[in-house]
């Protein structure tokens, strides 16, 4: 078994046990980045960064976001995430996490500033599912959720 595989199968068996998937998510996520994306993880306690990860010559930061499925479901097309827009990494990688199932999705993998918006505080950047795909991709995930 990969660790992909593994870290998904443990996100499965912790949300059989109740709700305390969200510590497994952000780890089966960071696995995900690093195994998949090809990220290298960031020294721990660095803010904000969760690694690095090359584009062509350029070695660029990134953030790693997930959601759990549960969430997904519970606020829909509303689901969101804040990023610090100070101490922002220059890629964002969001994720949804099944937890019926050893499965995820990508909602979002790019610039952190090419998607959200800044609130009017100027001090982080929404982002909405409804933001990070088109209305129909949005619906389809949804549906697989009902």
């Amino acid at each position: 078994m990969n660790r992909v595989t593994e870290a998904l199968d443990i996100v499965v068996r912790v949300a059989a046990l109740g709700d305390y998937d969200s510590n497994v998510i952000g780890m089966a996520a960071e696995i995900i980045a690093e195994d998949i994306f090809g990220m290298t993880k960031a020294s721990r306690g660095k803010k904000d960064i969760d690694g690095l990860w090359k584009t062509g010559e350029e070695t660029r930061t990134v953030q790693v976001k997930a959601w759990s499925e549960a969430r997904v479901k519970k606020y829909r097309a509303g689901t969101f995430l804040r990023v610090k827009e100070v101490s922002a990494s220059d890629d964002l990688l969001v994720l949804l996490i099944y937890c019926s199932k050893p499965d995820y999705a990508v909602l979002y993998h790019g610039p952190t500033k090419a998607v959200g918006y800044i609130e009017p505080s100027g001090a982080s950047r929404a982002i909405r599912f409804d933001t990070m795909k088109t209305r129909d991709e949005v619906q389809q995930i949804l549906n697989t959720l009902s």
